[in-house]
């Protein structure tokens, strides 16, 4: 993994009436930049919140960001 600093965004939404929940996320760093987007799954918007952030660790761990 690279030793420089990124930073990440995410942004996570939930419905309740669905029970459905899609989060967002940008990553930069002097690789480059990801983005995207994917559904997830979570009980509530905190716990959706979270999984975006740990979504976005991951993505950004096995792209050797």
């Amino acid at each position: 993994m690279s030793k420089e600093l990124i930073h990440i965004m995410t942004d996570a939404s939930f419905c309740h009436m669905t029970k459905k929940a899609s989060c967002g996320f940008s990553i930069k760093s002097a690789v480059g930049v990801l983005r995207g987007s994917r559904e997830i799954s979570a009980i509530d918007s905190f716990e959706a919140e979270l999984r975006a952030v740990s979504q976005a660790l991951d993505i950004a761990e096995r792209c050797d960001q």
